[in-house]
């Protein structure tokens, strides 16, 4: 008999368990997370701010607020729990083998990097269809 390889589960079991201890978390402190240390410094919106308090709405099920606090968390969110459906589904369900993991280029590298920099950038513009990006 052929044993299936579950390896590639465990980035969405670890997901499910961060999932887990940060609900218990948010339970266990009960109120809403403090604001960016850098935006009450300097007025400008780092890479990452408002990434708490999407995180904070992605963990309670408020998909629309966590948009508004950090779209691109939200979306590589997104990208990630459909990721990890499609390897659950594929490999637990479908049967099929698990697959292959392809080299990251330097290229994505640097794209990702500038896709987070012009975010950065966008969202300190104060004129209004970048000022919606700003948590």
């Amino acid at each position: 008999m052929y044993a299936r390889r579950l390896w590639p589960l465990c980035p969405a079991l670890v997901a499910i368990g961060l999932v887990t201890t940060s609900l218990s978390l948010r339970q266990w402190l009960g109120h809403q997370p403090a604001h960016c240390a850098i935006h009450s410094a300097t007025g400008l919106h780092c890479p990452g701010c408002g990434g708490t308090r999407c995180a904070h709405d992605l963990l309670a099920g408020n998909w629309q607020h966590a948009l508004g606090h950090h779209a691109l968390l939200t979306m590589g969110a997104l990208s990630l729990s459909a990721i990890s459906l499609y390897l659950i589904v594929r490999i637990t369900i479908l049967g099929k083998s698990t697959p292959k993991i392809p080299n990251i280029s330097t290229s994505f590298i640097w794209v990702g990097l500038g896709i987070i920099i012009l975010f950065t950038l966008l969202r300190n513009i104060p004129a209004w269809p970048f000022s919606l990006l700003a948590p």
